[in-house]
């Protein structure tokens, strides 16, 4: 009797797990529509993120823009830390004198969209479904998002 409730249990824990990631939005990946990025590249993600990249080469400086929201998702998934460590990190930067801003917390989307979209070298992940006219989704290591093999979400 045992055995067949752990199974049961082990049957559904895995059925409410993969109906849970289908339900997550994907995170898109949005910069200022001028922007001349099209794909970045995971390691580009961590680095512009954690702050160890602060241009897009000869393209200028990048403002790092977070939706609130979404934060938990996108470090798990970009970055593999929790929001606690990431806000450990940037308090180190800021510490440490770093000439980098820290991402700018936007808690409603619009405004985060809105931000994006007037800020050239602007750069923020939104969940895909979310994304209207005013910025560009970029790709990620080539895929775009909502395709089977997108790496982020």
């Amino acid at each position: 009797m045992r055995f067949m409730i752990g199974r049961i249990l082990a049957v559904w824990l895995l059925s409410a797990s993969a109906v849970s990631a289908q339900e997550l939005p994907a995170l898109a990946v949005v910069v200022h529509p001028a922007s001349a990025v099209e794909d970045l590249t995971m390691d580009d993600l961590r680095h512009l993120f954690l702050g160890q990249t602060s241009t897009w080469g000869d393209a200028g400086a990048v403002r790092l823009c977070e939706f609130a929201a979404e934060r938990g998702t996108f470090y798990r998934s970009v970055l593999h830390m929790a929001e606690t460590q990431i806000d450990r990190h940037w308090i180190g930067v800021v510490f440490r004198g770093d000439r980098i801003e820290p991402p700018v917390k936007v808690a409603r989307i619009d405004e985060l969209l809105r931000l994006v979209s007037a800020t050239p070298g602007a750069l923020a992940f939104v969940p895909l479904d979310s994304v209207s006219g005013g910025v560009k989704i970029l790709s990620i290591e080539g895929v775009r998002p909502g395709e089977p093999s997108y790496p982020i979400g």
